[in-house]
């Protein structure tokens, strides 16, 4: 849901630059098939606006990922991870499993 006409962020003024991104993507927008390792995942990242792409992040890219925090809701588990992508380019995640 949004408000207001959408905006190329490709072509967003220095002053927005640096802010962070969030974004939620359902695997099947990314062409993924479900299966039982990926089926309850969801992975979501920020990052600079200067530097917006979207990828789908699996656990295999990571690099010096470590959990900075857990939280248990009823049958869902949030872990709050961050790290690096080969890249360099620092990322925090929020991984939802059930619990």
């Amino acid at each position: 849901m949004w408000s207001g006409d959408l905006i190329d962020i490709s072509e967003v003024s220095e002053v927005y630059r640096g802010e962070d991104v969030f974004i939620r993507l359902p695997a099947s927008s990314l062409g993924l098939t479900r299966d039982s390792s990926s089926r309850n995942r969801l992975t979501g990242y920020r990052t600079g606006l200067n530097h917006f792409w979207c990828n789908h992040l699996g656990p295999s890219i990571f690099h010096n990922l470590e959990e900075i925090k857990e939280k248990s809701y009823h049958t869902t588990v949030i872990r709050h991870m961050q790290g690096n992508l080969p890249t360099g380019q620092e990322i925090a995640v929020k991984r939802l499993s059930k619990g």
